[in-house]
């Protein structure tokens, strides 16, 4: 027990890649974040109606005082592009550092 292989479950369209190789499993953490939200708000510890700087007062400067909860998990914020250009080596290894 413990060395038997129960389920073998991986895919790709190229020979290099095998059930051994590691690859990225992109925005997983949505899916976490959504599920405790979930849970706080059953707790009573978060309210989707409410402004996100009741819980994060930082957050609510340079026009995002009203933006809710349930506005940011719905990607409605407002927000829809950075007022500064992002620049290339900002998103290297080094520039991320």
């Amino acid at each position: 027990m413990g060395d038997e292989l129960i389920v073998d479950i991986w895919g790709s369209d190229t020979k290099d890649f095998g059930p051994l190789d590691y690859t990225n499993v992109f925005s997983s953490g949505k899916s976490v974040a959504s599920i405790l939200m979930g849970i706080m708000v059953s707790e009573g510890r978060l309210d989707y109606d409410e402004k996100i700087g009741t819980y994060w007062p930082e957050y609510a400067t340079n026009g995002k005082e009203n933006i809710k909860v349930k506005d940011s998990m719905k990607h409605e914020g407002g927000l829809p592009m950075l007022k500064v250009p992002l620049k290339l080596e900002w998103l290297t290894t080094e520039g991320i550092k």
